[in-house]
C-alpha cells in the first residue's frame, strides 16, 4: 500500500511565512510612525502665525523707509514706526495677541489691519545705524504623548535695512 501523502505545511514553509508576516508589521510600524510626523508638522503649520505674510511686508516696509528708528540698540517693545519716501508713515503695533500694521498718509488719512494674530512677543531693535532687527515670539503646537498638543514657545528672526543703507554687501 503506498504511503497517502500527509496534510498540512512543514515547519520550513511555516517560519518563512513567520519573517514574511514579521517584516510586514514593521514595514507597516514605520509606516506608522512616519504618518504621525506628518501630521504634527501640518499642525504646526496650519495652526501656527502667517509669518511669511509677516516676513515679506515687514521686509518691504523697511527696505522702502527712508528712516528707521534710533535708539541704543536695546530691544524695544515699543510700536515700530517706518518714515517712508513719500511721506506715509508705516506702523506695526502689538497689542500682546495680534500685531497690526498702520498706515497714515501725509494728508491724514489711516488704515489699519491685523497682519498677523497668535503671538506671545513682538520686539525690535536698530542694529549699525539703518538696519532692524525684529524677534516674533509664538506658540508652536507639537504632537506629544497621547496624541495630545500643548505648546511650545518659539522665536522667529528677521534683519533688514533700507535699500541704499550698504547692508547688502554684509548679508
Amino acid at each position: 500500500m503506498s504511503r497517502l501523502r500527509e496534510r498540512g505545511y512543514s515547519l520550513l514553509e511555516v517560519l518563512v511565512a513567520l519573517a514574511l508576516l514579521s517584516m510586514l508589521f514593521i514595514i507597516a510600524g514605520q509606516l506608522l510612525v512616519a504618518s504621525r510626523r506628518m501630521e504634527a508638522s501640518a499642525a504646526r503649520v496650519s495652526a501656527g502665525p502667517r509669518l511669511g505674510t509677516l516676513g515679506v511686508q515687514l521686509r518691504r516696509d523697511v527696505e522702502s523707509a527712508v528712516a528707521v528708528p534710533g535708539g541704543g540698540g536695546a530691544w524695544s517693545s515699543l510700536p515700530l514706526p517706518l518714515a517712508l519716501k513719500d511721506g506715509t508713515t508705516v506702523r506695526y503695533d502689538f497689542d500682546g495677541r495680534e500685531l497690526s500694521r498702520s498706515v497714515v498718509q501725509p494728508g491724514g488719512l489711516s488704515r489699519r489691519r491685523v497682519v498677523v494674530r497668535g503671538l506671545r512677543s513682538f520686539r525690535w531693535r536698530p542694529v549699525a545705524g539703518r538696519a532692524v532687527e525684529v524677534k516674533v515670539g509664538f506658540a508652536e503646537p507639537v504632537l506629544g504623548d497621547a496624541s495630545r498638543i500643548r505648546a511650545r514657545d518659539s522665536v522667529w528672526w528677521l534683519r533688514t535695512a533700507p535699500r541704499g543703507a550698504g547692508w547688502e554687501r554684509r548679508w
